[in-house]
């Protein structure tokens, strides 16, 4: 059954497969042609699960997929294994250090899926490494990692303290090429409750073995709640669709207490969060929802997974729209618009210019980053289509908040 009629048959193919990945999904595959195939494994790598689509491929008896797909995907897993690989060394390298030192570390969200919960570490691609730490140890951490050779700052980082913003500026393994983050908090957002469950992640602290050393991570209960404010309320589902697994897995790692987590999940103001993403895994053919879980409307769900799927250009825009929405405040838009062409993000200058933000050269980059984002904004006030899905996400994001 189709669930979004606006989502291909190769994007209900992906969420259904990420959904349950254990489920018997031969048919829904089968009848896919040429075109769905080509299609299912651009999205597969574009939201970081071509391994997965990959590791169900090569356990099935029969497949139309072309060999040349199959052959592209097979080269992805085998960069996303060789990645994780390196990825452990760097957490395990960046977590002695820090220890060493007298630091409190707790890895976050990706990290335990990866290396604990998935079947294979390589399943679960991670951006970066998430490394959280007392607030009040948080500075100490960055300059014991700065002090090391094998550690710099980002270029594109502007340094500052634990008053901006959730995490300290990235930091980036020399050696492996893999972005380090530090946080102190889970979330830059307006979450009142995020201390709640930071609170919860320290006092639940977990273990687990990694090359000899032992690693803090959240408890699974933590780390759940975590994962679903994240797509939530951080990201509106703009994180992709890696989440559906990641709950999947979770719950066949570990035993949950859906009561608790539904208890839990409302003082923390997720419970329309649990809600909707259980009502979308639901959807998609997930094993691990329970009982009275996944109230949601078929409306919302809809709007959900096909924020899940978008790429990351109609992300930006419907970024660009709501900051636009949230700054006019009763002023025209033009005039919002013309305010930001004269306050640009010195982090996008120094994307565009190759210079650090904190350098006047970043200013190079100004003509790039003004024809990027007036392009962007033309392209974004002239499609009346992308203007009603950006109303409805809004609505969607006001909804999970409980406005």
């Amino acid at each position: 059954m189709r669930i979004a009629s606006t989502i291909s048959d190769a994007g209900e193919a992906l969420l259904a497969l990420l959904a349950n990945p254990d489920a018997d999904h031969d048919l829904r595959l089968q009848a896919l042609n040429p075109g769905d195939w080509e299609e299912l494994a651009a999205l597969a790598g574009r939201t970081r699960s071509a391994p997965q689509l990959h590791e169900y491929l090569a356990r099935m008896a029969e497949t139309s997929v072309p060999a040349a797909l199959m052959h592209q995907l097979a080269e992805a897993a085998r960069t996303h294994s060789l990645a994780s690989l390196s990825q452990a060394q760097g957490l395990v390298a960046a977590v002695r250090i820090l220890e060493h030192a007298g630091l409190k570390v707790l890895a976050l969200k990706g990290a335990s899926l990866a290396f604990r919960d998935y079947p294979k570490p390589q399943l679960r691609p991670l951006r970066d490494i998430d490394l959280l730490l007392p607030i009040d140890q948080v500075e100490e951490g960055e300059r014991v990692l700065l002090a090391h050779d094998g550690y710099r700052r980002a270029k594109w980082a502007v340094p500052h303290g634990v008053e901006h913003g959730h995490q300290m500026p990235e930091i980036v393994d020399r050696q492996r090429g893999m972005v380090i983050e530090l946080h102190h908090g889970l979330n830059a957002r307006n979450w009142n409750e995020s201390d709640l469950l930071l609170e919860q992640m320290w006092a639940e602290a977990e273990q687990m073995e990694l090359f000899g050393q032992a690693i803090a991570v959240p408890s699974a209960a933590a780390n759940l709640l975590h994962l679903i404010e994240h797509t939530t309320l951080h990201h509106a589902f703009a994180n992709g669709p890696l989440v559906l697994s990641d709950l999947h897995y979770l719950g066949r790692a570990h035993r949950i207490d859906w009561d608790r987590i539904a208890a839990r999940a409302e003082q923390l103001n997720l419970g329309r969060s649990l809600d909707l993403i259980a009502a979308l895994a639901r959807a998609y053919g997930a094993c691990w929802v329970r009982g009275g879980l996944g109230i949601a409307s078929q409306e919302r769900v809809e709007i959900a997974a096909v924020a899940l799927l978008a790429d990351d250009e109609t992300h930006r825009q419907h970024e660009l729209l709501h900051r636009q929405a949230q700054r006019a405040e009763g002023e025209g838009s033009a005039s919002v618009a013309i305010k930001r062409m004269l306050r640009p993000n010195p982090h996008e200058l120094a994307r565009l210019s190759g210079h650090p933000p904190t350098s006047v050269l970043r200013w190079l980059g100004y003509l790039a980053w003004l024809a990027e984002k007036g392009g962007r904004y033309r392209r974004s006030a002239s499609d009346p289509a992308l203007q009603a899905a950006n109303a409805e996400r809004i609505a969607l994001v006001d909804w999970l908040g409980g406005s």
